[in-house]
């Protein structure tokens, strides 16, 4: 990587929800400024829960929403990275039957990206290389359980292998993935299952960076003497009494560790965002 990156990352947006805080295309107004405030080599990560309980309309809210960030300029489609999270399992009919799955989530994220990069119905992880990060995007919801994550620990592996084969071995390595993998509350059981296998495979492989989601709420925390950052963000539009909705950005450089900055959103500031000094 030659040139700084940044990643601004969203979660949980929950588009469908009827008591949702911010509207389609106020999501987009506010992330199109924000982001056109950047400098270049600019990239947006969604870890997951894109619609609310499996609510397909909500796809259709944040692909228009998306669209209108991208036509803008603010953010090249082939930079928003995606993964599932466990509301968006939506019920698919196959024949007789009604099961769910991620078809209308791959739907979502083909017309968002305009490719077939980033599609989960029958893979739990992929690897994805951009100019100048790459990123592996997990699916921790591959099991069909919405209650709780859940790493498929070979997936991962056969993700990883794919970077001896790297054009730029010299890229920032970042995961992405819906579910937290540490513990926070006493009575959450939702956490990823089997995380620590998952966790010292990114360790091993030099990965910068775990983004997820889920918990709504700001964590942080590094690990190991190589300094893996686990970020994650709070709700970017779930109405929550006594949580503020928000987001983060990451700041890559080849010189200096992740710098992390975090974000709320306030209708009492003309570009609704406003900075948080946090941890």
């Amino acid at each position: 990587m030659t040139d700084d990156a940044t990643i601004v990352h969203i979660s949980d947006l929950h588009f469908g929800n009827e008591n949702a805080v911010w509207k389609p295309m106020e999501m987009a107004d506010t992330l199109t400024t924000f982001l056109q405030g950047l400098s270049s080599n600019r990239y947006l990560v969604i870890s997951g829960d894109v619609t609310y309980r499996g609510n397909i309309k909500g796809y259709t809210d944040c692909k228009q929403a998306l669209l209108k960030v991208i036509d803008s300029g603010a953010v090249d489609r082939k930079n928003i990275i995606l993964c599932p999270g466990n509301h968006d399992l939506c019920p698919e009919t196959n024949g007789e039957k009604t099961l769910k799955g991620f078809r209308f989530f791959d739907e979502w994220s083909s017309a968002v990206r305009s490719d077939n990069r980033l599609l989960f119905s029958k893979r739990s992880a992929v690897m994805l290389e951009t100019d100048h990060i790459s990123f592996l995007c997990v699916n921790t919801s591959h099991h069909f359980n919405h209650e709780f994550g859940l790493i498929d620990v070979k997936g991962i592996e056969e993700c990883i292998s794919t970077l001896a084969l790297s054009v730029s071995k010299k890229k920032k390595r970042v995961a992405v993935a819906h579910h937290h993998f540490i513990p926070v509350l006493e009575a959450d059981t939702s956490t990823v299952r089997n995380a620590y296998h998952c966790l010292e495979l990114l360790i091993k492989h030099d990965f910068s960076l775990l983004a997820h989601g889920h918990q709504h709420a700001m964590l942080q925390m590094r690990v190991d003497s190589k300094n893996l950052l686990i970020s994650g963000v709070g709700s970017y539009g779930f109405s929550q009494p006594r949580y503020i909705n928000s987001f983060a950005t990451y700041i890559l450089s080849d010189t200096q560790p992740i710098k992390v900055e975090r974000y709320g959103l306030t209708a009492d500031v003309s570009n609704n965002v406003v900075r948080i000094h946090h941890l």
